[in-house]
């Protein structure tokens, strides 16, 4: 008898907590909607950019594996 209660309203007591657990989880994915999607292939390193317009001009910004963002060079 787990927790000084009979093994048939201990286990009500578990299923009933964890039907409620999983209601509620349902209930939160359908609010907020998760993006549940997984990339193919990850970029590797130095691979992902950014386009950043300010002022008309257009900088693409680098991002490096060690390294902090940086304007990558035009080609």
């Amino acid at each position: 008898m787990p927790a000084g209660v009979s093994w048939p309203q201990y286990l009500r007591m578990f299923s009933a907590s964890l039907l409620s657990m999983f209601a509620g989880a349902q209930v939160v994915h359908q609010y907020y909607l998760p993006d549940l999607s997984i990339p193919e292939v990850p970029p590797k390193p130095g691979e992902l950019k950014t386009e950043l317009w300010t002022d008309g001009e257009l900088y693409i910004l680098c991002m490096m594996d060690t390294q902090p963002s940086r304007l990558c060079p035009t080609a």
